[in-house]
């Protein structure tokens, strides 16, 4: 991977739903039905949140390609054949599914699903010395890649404003196993927060390395990215911010664990009176509305839909 790409990719991962356009439902088309959430579900409350992606997405994918197994392929399949603009578009993509799976109807998640399963099917890598053919579609992989995401989601938007009690909490690990029964991840999966927090914790003692290509991605971490004095500054805080969060033997694989306390510190102060901003300008079902705006104006995949309503 170049340092470019690796630069664009954890620049993209410190904003990771940053180009999702807020629209309004008064320009969206019907929809369908609630999708597989819906108003009452806690996964609505969680992914409206504006630090769930922004955040939370950028964390789940520093954890993700901690798993050297799944970045080795990564590496071999994806990141290699795409420059720093595909890489870009890739993850804006992710974005897109995210938002479409929790607030589209049922007919747009499951082709968005559907798409991304294709995708994973596709994605294979023969070794050219052994011979051996190595799937994206890993049992642990993919439910490696569920819970960084459902893990940095919820601790996101908990740590930057969103109040949730413990039985909520738990809901919304549970409700997120119908977004992994889309893409077919295998079980077991946790079934609370503690659960989930255990997985992520004991992945420090099991197989989580850092390779080269996301080697690249740490060294890239360190660079406050492209633009004037105020971008680079509100960039770094974002970083910090996300950096606040993550696991210590995160930290310490991507050589950062000795970042000054202070500016730590400071960055999950920024970042928490940048959602409280947000928060403040849009309420809770303001939120919601552009969620399910976003997801029914600019779906994943489109599709024909009978409108129910």
């Amino acid at each position: 991977m170049s340092h470019d790409t690796a630069k664009n990719q954890a620049e993209t991962a410190g904003m990771f739903a940053e180009d999702l356009t807020v629209q309004s439902m008064r320009d969206a088309p019907a929809r369908a039905d609630d999708g597989y959430f819906g108003p009452e579900s806690v996964t609505w409350k969680v992914i409206a949140h504006p630090a769930a992606l922004q955040i939370g997405g950028g964390m789940a994918v520093l954890l993700q390609v901690l798993d050297p197994g799944e970045m080795r392929h990564l590496s071999r399949t994806t990141i290699a054949m795409e420059g720093g603009e595909a890489s870009a578009a890739r993850f804006r993509r992710t974005g897109a599914y995210l938002i479409t799976v929790n607030f589209g109807d049922k007919a747009h998640a499951d082709a968005a699903a559907a798409h991304v399963d294709r995708l994973h099917e596709r994605s294979v890598y023969t070794d050219p010395e052994t011979g051996e053919v190595i799937r994206a579609k890993n049992p642990e992989w993919m439910r490696w890649t569920h819970n960084t995401f459902v893990w940095g989601a919820l601790t996101a938007a908990l740590a930057y404003g969103l109040e949730l009690t413990e039985a909520e909490q738990d809901e919304f690990v549970r409700e997120q196993h119908r977004a992994a029964d889309l893409l077919h991840v295998p079980g077991p999966l946790p079934e609370t927060r503690r659960e989930l927090d255990a997985v992520i914790a004991e992945k420090g003692d099991l197989n989580a390395a850092l390779i080269v290509p996301a080697a690249d991605i740490a060294l890239a971490l360190r660079s406050p990215g492209e633009g004037g004095p105020l971008q680079r500054w509100v960039a770094r805080n974002v970083q910090y911010g996300m950096l606040a969060l993550m696991p210590q033997w995160a930290l310490r694989l991507y050589g950062i664990d000795g970042l000054n306390d202070r500016r730590i510190r400071a960055g999950k102060r920024w970042m928490g009176l940048f959602m409280k901003l947000a928060e403040r300008n849009r309420s809770m079902d303001r939120l919601n509305e552009d969620s399910l705006a976003e997801a029914t104006v600019h779906p994943y995949q489109r599709v024909r839909t009978a409108r129910g309503r």
